[in-house]
């Protein structure tokens, strides 16, 4: 095998000769060498694979002859590329690690397969090819870390090393599991007891998004269920709309994917379970970077600030009730340790993996856990006592990784990127906190009205940042920089501009310090610094804190709760004893101390027990703070128990009802004769799996949401709610709904999901949607019959005055006034569609005096005959302007012949894209029953066509022909997945130029030392 080696070296080396001198110089570079051999042994590994695959073919099946000459192939590969890609001797060691290389590959391959085809519906014969060309270089980079390896100067650690060092994280990941277990125990939740755990959204959004991810993630393998779509689209929700913006914001990174693993009843388990697991890496990565920072600090000490970093206030109010912020809990230590691996080994790959991770997971808890990890970055270069010009290349280090991380996530990022920026506005309003409040927020057991921070982490943490400015293994200037970025941490949850910009540059909707984890982890990283230390990496005879630190920490203990105790009114959210806790941490600590005096024989036993009880208070401390404050956030936010538990009886209902109802001929409404809260209801699609019309979603297109509202639904604050309504549910193809009451699949008549419509196209001006009575012409637009038609009203308040009406649809509103509206209708039956008022006023049937208002909006049909009059009253209860409800008149005989006589064509989905196909040539628009928006395009008999609007949703022109298809591709994906590619190959790139710099300066940096650090 060598002298062909050798011979095929001299052949490769007379080529090199042949070219021109600059490109030989190139070539000749012992990088560029090894990718050159590496293809030319990528190809030949091919042809040695195909050969053997067909002489076996001769006398095994194509499996069998596939997995041997695959094997075969993998020898081959790893003895061409030790002798003639790497130059280096082949080992067993290597051999069993080679295998490895092939695995990236396959992953890879499949995973970009799976995003082009889903995603842009690229050719599946390509494919594939496309994407083994894009992996040739992290293959490359793959194979030579296995047979190459470390270079030789660098440290080699053997297994024990590598036990001891996971051993910390490990510990502090099961502590924190079994933390919060005990929490969920002691209260009774689900799966410990009956209580369940359906607070704020997790009801609305997180369990029906994470019931479809399953249902995507198994295929619907059991076959009850229709295919409602995939990660990147849903048929489940708005009628049809693109899903990557929900995955990004709810579902995403790799531990969502675990709930594959579970049946759908155990649904709510499965998200606990996958919350646990973030809880226990944030707590693992949280102690890996305390050891990477300190390795001869005291462990045990540092597994307790690691346990209160993941069972902090913050995690038991916010991350256990609303599961995607946990993502930021986790990828905040991640980011640290990238910046660490940055400057200490000028890493690479680790630091954009960590990154990545961070904003595949949750882009918006990682945005607030980057600007987390700046923060520590500076702090900590400086607290090194590094130069300023040593300072400056750090960070720019980290910013360059940092930014090929966010790169690399930006096939996910920029589209759901693109999706906020359409989405529909949700009001926000900063709710700032008293700075005594904020204070107190510190203490356990202590729970905070509306939104307020939540920074309670355990007494150690506390007591820790508060005596770091006496840490006796540290200089001047690591005190003070260490100190400062406690007090500033705390303090900027003051600062207005501190709460926009970890809020985006924005005002957020809903809890303005969602970022408070980041307040936290800074604390625990600076508490980190304040304890003792030996340079043996035994623990320090004084305990983890001096005398003199725990005489400080008293002081300004002493100090908060005073500041604290300025906060009233809050007997019935926290526990009278808030502020006993630390001053017992001290105390204990203190005693700790005296731990050294003990005669020797006897020492090492009394330390262990001193630190099993001080480990065992710490947990109680969390578990019982926990406890305490978990039922003030049940109470503040409110409760879905109901909700949350799932059953096969409701997925029977649901394949039952889509059965029923033909899909995708028609489609299925939301169910009725329930006794779900009303927040509940708007995503019970998603939940149910049903091709439905409603949906509740942060990214809700603005462009949908306005058409469903146009169309009379109740649609505003990113939801489109889906009320019975015959006329509504008769044009977007509502043929079926489930009667919880009854328990029967209620059936109606309705328009197919694609019709042709001959009437006149109305003129649509975009900067002015039709506001009301106009929107009758646009509903009228999609029928071909002459079914809806405008009333004779008359707008007046009761006392006299005239109705000041904006728009066609918002009145001047005079509060405890009545506004009294009349309708006549000279053909049809009088419909009336209440607005979403939210609680402003109310609309009051006069000749039954009911109201016709809940509080979301309501169909109202059939309120008075031809030629009879209603009358309406609007009570207002609110000054300003809202909005009038809309009154039309239906033929409900014209109607019911439009449906009867409306040709039905044969329907098909596919994914993102629905086709209907027609028994001869069409004139007029084919009407899809799909709210339009950016990212659809259509074809007719395969040419693409561009579509038009009806009364908002999608109208192609059929000008003759016989098919019609529509695909929806979400925008931005495009940019997005090159962003991501060149950053892949700028990372590429970055980690060969790293790896030709010379071995010594590839040595850890290590600080300069300066006076005073």
């Amino acid at each position: 095998m060598r002298p062909a080696v050798e011979q095929v070296d001299r052949f490769v080396g007379n080529l090199v000769d042949r070219l021109p001198p600059r490109l030989a110089a190139v070539t000749r570079k012992p990088v560029v060498g090894q990718v050159i051999r590496f293809g030319i042994v990528g190809v030949t590994n091919t042809l040695v694979y195909y050969a053997f695959y067909r002489l076996l073919l001769l006398a095994l099946p194509y499996l069998g002859a596939h997995l041997i000459a695959w094997a075969l192939s993998v020898v081959f590969s790893f003895f061409a590329n030790c002798w003639f890609t790497y130059r280096v001797r082949p080992t067993w060691r290597r051999f069993i690690a080679f295998p490895a290389t092939t695995l990236v590959n396959v992953a890879f391959t499949t995973f970009g397969s799976v995003i082009l085809v889903s995603l842009f519906s690229a050719d599946v014969r390509y494919v594939t090819l496309a994407m083994g060309i894009l992996a040739i270089p992290f293959t490359f980079l793959v194979t030579r870390m296995v047979l190459v390896g470390r270079p030789e100067d660098a440290p080699q650690r053997d297994w024990r090393t590598w036990v001891r060092g996971a051993a910390a994280p490990v510990t502090a990941a099961l502590g924190a599991i079994s933390a919060n277990v005990l929490v969920a125990r002691a209260l009774g939740l689900t799966p410990f007891g009956e209580v369940g755990r359906g607070i704020g959204d997790y009801g609305p959004q997180y369990l029906p998004f994470h019931l479809y991810l399953h249902d995507v993630l198994t295929n619907n393998t059991d076959g009850s269920i229709a295919d409602l779509g995939n990660v990147a689209f849903t048929w489940a929700g708005a009628g049809g709309t693109g899903f990557l913006p929900e995955y990004a914001t709810y579902l995403g990174g790799p531990f969502t994917l675990l709930v594959g693993f579970f049946p759908l009843r155990l649904m709510d388990v499965a998200i606990l379970v996958v919350s646990l697991v973030r809880i226990g890496c944030a707590a693992a990565a949280m102690m890996a970077l305390l050891q990477v920072l300190r390795p001869r600090a005291p462990r045990l000490a540092g597994i307790c600030l690691s346990i209160g970093y993941a069972t902090s206030s913050w995690v038991v109010q916010l991350g256990m009730t609303t599961p995607q912020w946990l993502d930021g809990l986790l990828a905040f230590p991640l980011m640290c340790l990238a910046a660490v691996l940055t400057v200490r080994h000028r890493a690479v790959v680790a630091p954009v993996a960590l990154v990545a991770l961070g904003w595949w997971s949750n882009y918006y808890s990682a945005m607030m856990a980057s600007l987390g990890a700046a923060f520590f970055a500076l702090a900590w270069l400086v607290a090194e006592g590094r130069r300023p010009v040593a300072v400056l290349r750090g960070l720019v280090g980290f910013a360059v990784r940092g930014g090929l991380g966010v790169g690399t996530a930006m096939w996910l990022l920029w589209p759901s990127l693109v999706a906020v920026g359409r989405a529909s506005f949700a009001p926000s309003t900063l709710m700032r906190v008293e700075p005594n409040e904020m204070t107190l927020r510190l203490f356990g057991f202590t729970a905070g009205v509306d939104f307020p921070p939540m920074l309670f982490a355990g007494s150690l943490v506390l007591i820790c940042a508060a005596a770091v400015a006496l840490a006796p293994a540290l200089g001047w200037r690591a005190r003070i920089t260490w100190a400062a970025l406690a007090v500033v941490a705390v303090v900027s949850l003051q600062w207005k501009i501190a709460i926009q910009l970890f809020n985006g540059g924005d005002v957020p909707n809903g809890n303005a310090y969602r970022w408070s984890f980041i307040v936290v982890g800074l604390l625990v990283v600076a508490g980190w610094h304040a304890l003792t230390e030996r340079a043996d990496g035994r623990e320090d005879a004084r305990g983890w804190l001096t005398r003199a630190q725990l005489v400080v920490a008293l002081v300004v203990v002493s100090l908060l709760v005073w500041h604290a105790s300025g906060v009233t009114d809050l007997e019935h959210v926290t526990y009278s004893a808030w502020w006993l806790g630390p001053y017992a941490a001290i105390a204990a600590l203190f005693a700790y101390t005296f731990v050294a005096r003990v005669p020797r024989p006897r020492r090492q036993a009394v330390r262990a027990v001193a630190q099993v009880v001080i480990v065992c208070c710490v947990v109680v401390e969390l578990v019982w703070s926990g406890v305490i404050i978990t039922p003030h956030s049940r109470y503040q936010y409110g409760v879905s128990e109901p909700y949350v538990l799932t059953s096969a009886a409701e997925r029977q209902a649901a394949a039952k009802t889509v059965e029923t109802s033909q899909w995708p001929t028609y489609r299925v409404g939301s169910p009725v004769g329930h006794d779900l809260p009303r927040w509940n209801v708007p995503n019970l699609p998603l939940r149910m799996h049903l091709p439905g019309t409603a949906m509740y979603t942060s990214t809700m297109p603005a462009q949908v949401q306005e058409t469903m509202r146009q169309l009379g639904y109740p649609a505003g604050s990113r939801r489109v709610q889906d009320q019975p309504g015959l006329l509504n549910d008769v044009v977007l193809s509502v043929a079926a709904r489930w009667d919880e009451e009854h328990q029967v699949v209620a059936v109606q008549p309705a328009l197919p999901m694609v019709r042709v419509v001959g009437s006149p196209r109305p003129q649509v001006d975009p900067a002015n949607p039709p506001r009301g009575q106009e929107r009758v012409v646009h509903l009228q637009s999609l029928f071909t019959r002459p079914v809806v038609s405008a009333p004779v009203t008359s707008l007046a308040w009761q006392d006299g005055n005239p109705a000041e009406v904006t728009s066609g649809s918002f009145v001047a509103s005079r509060k405890d006034q009545v506004l009294v509206l009349t309708a006549t209708c000279e053909r049809g039956t009088l419909s009336f569609r209440t607005p979403n008022l939210a609680g402003k006023a109310t609309w009051v049937n006069t000749a039954t005096d009911e109201k016709l208002y809940p509080s979301q909006g309501q169909f109202i049909d059939d309120l008075a005959g031809t030629g009879q009059t209603a009358r309406l009253r609007y009570v207002s209860r609110d000054a300003g302007y809202t909005e009038l409800g809309l009154a039309l008149c239906v033929d409900y005989q014209q109607l019911m012949d439009e449906i009867n006589q409306t040709p039905v064509p044969q329907i098909s989905v596919d994914g993102a894209r629905i086709t209907a196909r027609f028994a001869g040539p069409q004139t007029g628009d084919a009407v899809l029953a799909v709210a339009n928006q950016p990212g659809w395009s259509c074809s007719t008999d395969g040419r693409g066509t561009r579509h038009v609007e009806r009364a908002g949703l999608i109208a192609v022109p059929m000008n003759g022909a016989e098919e019609v298809s529509c695909v929806y591709r979400q925008p931005g994906v495009g940019v997005g997945v090159g962003a991501s590619l060149l950053s892949l190959l700028a990372t590429v790139a970055l980690t060969v130029l790293a790896a030709r710099r010379p071995a010594a300066q590839r040595k850890p940096q290590q600080g300069t030392p300066v006076e005073g650090a």
